[in-house]
């Protein structure tokens, strides 16, 4: 059902503002310089007051059984340590980043057709890999508005540390890597070219 309501908004709003529904990858898109400091700020809101109006709303129709199990909230697998669990949400946000990094390149502009469907077959692999560990959220807005309406709160700072922390690695790695070597080339292409001409 996630998977779809990510599919569902970005195809309705990614030509409008880049279907921004992760605080994580507005921090992303920050570091690359895709997002002004300000438009951040109205994106932190929307994020966070949608996710928990959008709860709220589910917890209004759906029966009381339902969400009295905690639906939606997500926990650290009890197999696991709280340190692995912060492992998996740290590499499973990365790896989000730097797809939605390479999404947002200007370089692939011309490679974008169907992108709410890749992106969306990105997620769900991510999802069957970390899901059953730590529910893979990726976002923090989406672990916040269940843990907020059901007031539980254990180990939900894992929720926070761990995708910011991975969101802003994978942002760092490919803004001063992957398009450092992209421009490193671009320049001996040209080199050559001009050598080609002399």
């Amino acid at each position: 059902m996630y998977i779809i309501s990510l599919f569902i908004t970005t195809v309705i709003f990614g030509h409008i503002s880049g279907s921004h529904i992760n605080p994580q990858l507005t921090m992303a898109s920050l570091i690359l310089g895709k997002t002004e400091p300000l438009e951040v700020f109205f994106y932190l809101m929307g994020q966070f007051s949608g996710a928990t109006t959008g709860y709220v709303v589910l917890w209004t129709v759906l029966p009381d059984e339902t969400y009295r199990n905690g639906l939606c909230l997500n926990t650290v697998n009890g197999n696991i340590t709280v340190c692995q669990g912060l492992i998996v949400e740290i590499i499973s946000t990365a790896t989000l980043t730097l797809a939605c990094a390479s999404i947002w390149d200007a370089k692939n502009a011309r490679k974008i057709d169907s992108i709410s469907l890749r992106l969306g077959l990105i997620i769900a692999v991510i999802a069957m890999v970390a899901g059953p560990f730590t529910g893979a959220s990726m976002n923090s807005a989406r672990s916040f508005a269940p843990a907020l309406i059901n007031n539980l709160w254990e180990n939900h700072w894992v929720y926070w540390v761990g995708p910011t922390f991975g969101s802003i690695v994978a942002a760092v790695i490919y803004r001063f890597l992957f398009e450092h070597f992209d421009d490193m080339d671009r320049e001996q292409t040209t080199e050559s070219v001009v050598e080609d001409r002399l």
